[in-house]
């Protein structure tokens, strides 16, 4: 059996549709189901279930601005509720696949990152990211961690709310930070990939993997392109630099990530974000 916590979020209900779609078994928590900051909730709920096989935590605190303000409520979420996680799994047989970030670096790459490069996080998002990793790492064999950037879906909590309701109005979007947009659909159907992979011979290459949407770009071009699709005015999209905005959490200049090594590893076509965002309904 798999259990998916956090599966209210924008890669939780994709994933979700994924599984149903390939029949994949599965048991689903939202966060009032299922909160990871609580020992005896995660017992509560995964002792009643029997031969679980996968956990994949998709809980998270995503609001990078927030947590600089909000820094014990972020780390109670993205470290301690992995740390829990893994130490209700550690002396059980089973896989714990867990999502991380491109904000565990501290963006001054020139090129794409890859798995083995050092990180160094500049915010409290990309901190407790980074020490769950390290977490999952020293405590756990069987584990995947997923690394990915900007995850967009067409839920409200998207990138794409903020131009929806504000792009009759004068927008800025950040031309001087790049990444890789993801979507949660993209996401899902990768995860599900090294599911199949694992549940047909229960074997997998373990560690840190990096997986995004291809080509990198920045913030004012994602927007734009959006805008372009959705015949928005784009005379009310204006250019701006990160420094202007006064934003409370720096990011990196560059957290475009290399996918090359999850490609290979679980023969996995690449997928660009321009046809994810075309096929929008």
């Amino acid at each position: 059996m798999i259990v998916v916590t956090g599966s209210a979020g924008q890669v939780g209900n994709e994933l979700i549709k994924v599984f149903k779609r390939k029949h994949i078994l599965h048991t689903s928590f939202n966060k009032k189901e299922l909160d990871v900051t609580d020992i005896k909730s995660i017992q509560k709920n995964l002792n009643r279930i029997k031969n679980i096989s996968i956990v994949i935590n998709l809980a998270a605190y995503t609001n990078v601005e927030k947590a600089e303000k909000e820094k014990n409520i972020n780390d109670n979420v993205n470290y301690y509720g992995v740390k829990n996680l893994c130490n209700y799994i550690k002396a059980k047989n089973i896989l714990f696949i867990n999502i991380s970030t491109d904000y565990v670096f501290d963006g001054k790459k020139k090129n794409k990152y890859i798995e083995t490069d050092i990180t160094n996080p500049l915010n409290n998002y990309g901190l407790s990211k980074k020490k769950a990793e390290e977490y999952i790492k020293k405590n756990l064999t069987k584990h995947i961690i997923l690394r990915t950037s900007w995850v967009f879906s067409e839920q409200k909590s998207s990138f794409f709310n903020f131009i929806d309701s504000s792009i009759k109005k004068k927008i800025y979007l950040i031309n001087d930070i790049y990444g890789n947009p993801t979507s949660s659909k993209s996401l899902s159907l990768a995860i599900s990939k090294v599911i199949i992979i694992y549940n047909k011979n229960n074997k997998l290459k373990y560690g840190t993997y990096h997986f995004c949407n291809h080509p990198v770009t920045n913030w004012k071009d994602f927007g734009t392109f959006y805008s372009k699709i959705k015949n928005y005015n784009l005379k009310n999209i204006y250019e701006i630099k990160a420094f202007e905005l006064k934003l409370n959490a720096v990011r990196p200049k560059n957290s475009s990530l290399s996918s090359e090594k999850f490609e290979k590893t679980f023969k996995f076509k690449r997928i660009y974000w321009k046809n994810e965002i075309r096929s929008f309904r």
